[in-house]
């Protein structure tokens, strides 16, 4: 008897690692398809991504009641409840990615977006930016690699240069070309959303600093 409830234990367990890494492969995927989405006016794929941010939300919903469920009943300690603590937060990170995905899939809908090649090609480099960071992320929370998800984190300090660069930029274009401002903007709304991103995968990375030391990560100046 005793057996089976360790088994099923360990099984809840898995079930929460299985739902972050399914929702973060989805959150990834999803972050590339709506740049490609924006940069060549494909709405289809768009009204895509927006359906599929459904699915995350799904998960985080089933990842919130599994890990209610345990911390109810399994009281778990020590490594488990850091596992279960980490989960929440992870997941927490990967449901906003889906938002700011959804959100910029809903730009190329509603808008005629007109883009210059030069920005074309830095949306793109933070794109990849971006969803690379998140894919490093939760390979090092999936694989618990403390010193990993370091280095990721270090990373987004190129995405975070890359946004401020791209910004400056944009804002400098809208004094001579007023005749899209509404795409400039729109532009600034994408590359924030990327930069934000960044963000949510740097969180990943400190709940997978927590999830093996148990330390929160407190960057040095």
């Amino acid at each position: 008897m005793n057996e089976h409830i360790v088994s099923s234990y360990d099984d809840e367990l898995n079930k929460l690692q299985t739902l972050i890494m399914t929702m973060g492969t989805t959150a990834t995927e999803m972050v590339d398809n709506a740049v490609d989405a924006l940069l060549n006016a494909d709405k289809e794929s768009a009204r895509t991504i927006i359906d599929t941010d459904r699915a995350i939300n799904a998960g985080l919903s089933r990842l919130t009641e599994l890990s209610q469920n345990i911390l109810a009943l399994r009281s778990p300690m020590a490594n488990d409840l850091r596992k279960v603590l980490s989960a929440i937060q992870v997941g927490l990170n990967i449901e906003r990615v889906g938002d700011l995905a959804k959100n910029m899939a809903k730009l190329p809908i509603s808008n005629e977006i007109f883009i210059e090649d030069i920005y074309a090609v830095e949306l793109r480099k933070m794109g990849k930016i971006a969803s690379g960071n998140l894919f490093d992320s939760l390979k090092t929370y999936n694989q618990e690699n403390a010193e990993e998800a370091l280095i990721v984190h270090a990373n987004d300090i190129r995405l975070d240069e890359l946004h401020k660069a791209f910004s400056k930029s944009v804002m400098l274009n809208i004094t001579k070309d007023v005749e899209n401002i509404d795409s400039s903007i729109h532009l600034l709304f994408v590359s924030r959303h990327l930069e934000r991103v960044g963000d949510h995968a740097k969180n990943i990375a400190e709940a997978t600093i927590y999830k093996v030391k148990g330390e929160i990560y407190e960057p040095s100046d």
